[in-house]
């Protein structure tokens, strides 16, 4: 299987140093790259393995090397502990423990001087940390510019408890994918399969991986993602009775990454997940809400815990339900589609069940699917016009898939019931201030820091005075 593999690689690897060849030397930010996958899937070999392939061979015959360079002592003693460990043990390393940072330096050989072409931080995770419930974690996704995703092909292959078990993983990257969809936000993702070398040279395996992973290539698909698969092989081999790791095209799926990011900024400034949608004017408290659409059940009732109470200032929450369990909890439903399926149909025979209106629609957002909540709330709104949290999860949904003109409206029944809510009020004056009416939203920003508590009232000046001013 390693030559089918290879042989798309080494062209890809052509294809990015002909254009990282093409772009500007002049020096630019710091790419962050993210890692995600299960503890065990190979992301710390794959770092290895990208920078020995990189980082050996040059001579004078091969000038036009792309390499990696760590940019200090310690960056360099950081690998080297890996390497050691391989040629020591004669094993590979064993998971991640810890989060760890790696900065490198991409640089290009020439005939006559070496050329920086971009910097970039590598952050090795531990599986159990890659989980949105995780603060560290939604820093990192935050400070994002592209990510790999990492999945067992060996696994996938062989195992057929394994599919089942990347729920998470494929959850993850469909939700980031679709919130860079919906935000217009530059970013790149990288699938990396590992493990190839333990599959059969043939075809079949690749069309093996391709059915089994298809449900996400389709999400991914759908949220007109900027994608690349790639197929890792990194052996360990004995050579001259040391023992190393032996890889062919390991480090194109960070040479794709950094290439095409660096084309997706090549006219602006880049700009990492975090401040694209800072830019959209999305607060700390509306991403914190992205966040738990990323969660899946565990936030259960997404929707009534996060922005309705939340608001935009980051009230306390309460929570609607007194800490009752759900009365609708479908036991037959083992994944997101048999649970939205038991809820549709249980919908179609008691169409005002409450509870099953909240889990429906929070399944639909977790799916990252929030036009299909909103029929949902507004069948809640109807049914509780009173509950002033229903209309407010009602308008961030609204704001959320662009219908400014729906929010706005909603923010104000919002305010005839309650004049000083300061959730509305902040709201209203974002989309006032997306519309170009900064006079009202002035207003209406004075109006919500008064009627803020003390302990919210630099939180509303600083709202105002970052979207005021993002907008000059």
């Amino acid at each position: 299987m390693t030559s089918e593999f290879l042989m798309t690689a080494t062209t890809l690897k052509q294809t990015i140093l002909q254009h990282m060849n093409q772009q500007s030397s002049s020096a630019t930010k710091t790419l962050n790259l993210l890692s995600i996958g299960q503890r065990g899937v190979g992301k710390t070999v794959f770092l290895a393995g990208s920078y020995i392939e990189l980082h050996s061979g040059f001579t004078a015959e091969r000038p036009q090397k792309l390499w990696f360079d760590s940019h200090n002592s310690q960056e360099q003693e950081k690998i080297e502990k890996v390497l050691n460990y391989i040629t020591q043990t004669g094993q590979y390393p064993p998971p991640t423990m810890k989060i760890a940072n790696f900065n490198f330096s991409l640089k290009r050989h020439g005939w006559w001087k070496t050329k920086t072409l971009c910097d970039f931080s590598w952050w090795d995770l531990p599986g159990e940390s890659c989980d949105f419930n995780n603060p560290k974690y939604q820093k990192l996704v935050l400070s994002s510019h592209g990510c790999c995703a990492f999945i067992n092909a060996e696994a996938l292959v062989n195992n057929a408890a394994y599919l089942p078990q990347l729920t998470q993983t494929i959850d993850q990257v469909a939700a980031i994918a679709s919130l860079v969809n919906q935000h217009n936000i530059k970013y790149a993702i990288a699938l990396v399969f590992t493990k190839c070398d333990l599959l059969a040279p043939e075809p079949l395996s690749l069309l093996q991986i391709e059915e089994k992973i298809q449900p996400l290539l389709s999400r991914l698909d759908a949220a007109k993602t900027n994608y690349q698969k790639f197929y890792s092989a990194i052996p360990l081999v004995t050579f001259a009775g040391v023992p190393q790791l032996k890889p062919t095209g390991a480090a194109t799926p960070i040479l794709w990454l950094v290439s095409e990011l660096k084309r997706l900024h090549q006219t602006q400034p880049k700009q990492d997940l975090g401040s694209g949608l800072k830019q959209q004017l999305l607060s700390p408290v509306e991403q914190t809400f992205i966040f738990k659409q990323m969660l899946g059940s565990k936030s259960l009732p997404l929707i009534l815990s996060g922005i309705g109470i939340l608001g935009v200032v980051g009230i306390a929450v309460t929570s609607l339900w007194g800490g009752k369990p759900l009365a609708i909890a479908p036991k037959a439903a083992s994944d997101t589609d048999s649970k939205i399926q038991a809820y549709e149909q249980l919908l179609q025979n008691d169409p005002g069940n409450f509870d099953a209106l909240v889990e429906l629609a929070n399944l639909r957002i977790q799916q990252g699917q929030p036009n299909l909540a909103i029929p949902l709330m507004e069948k809640l709104v109807r049914q509780e016009p009173e509950r002033l949290e229903l209309q407010l999860n009602l308008a961030q949904l609204y704001k959320l898939t662009e219908q400014l003109p729906k929010a706005e409206s909603t923010y104000d029944r919002v305010l005839l019931q309650e004049k000083d809510n300061v959730a509305a009020l902040v709201n209203k004056a974002l989309i006032r201030v997306e519309q170009g009416d900064r006079q009202t939203a002035n207003r209406l920003f004075s109006q919500a820091e008064k009627a803020a508590p003390p302990n919210l009232k630099a939180k509303v000046r600083d709202i105002a005075k970052n979207s005021l001013s993002s907008r000059e």
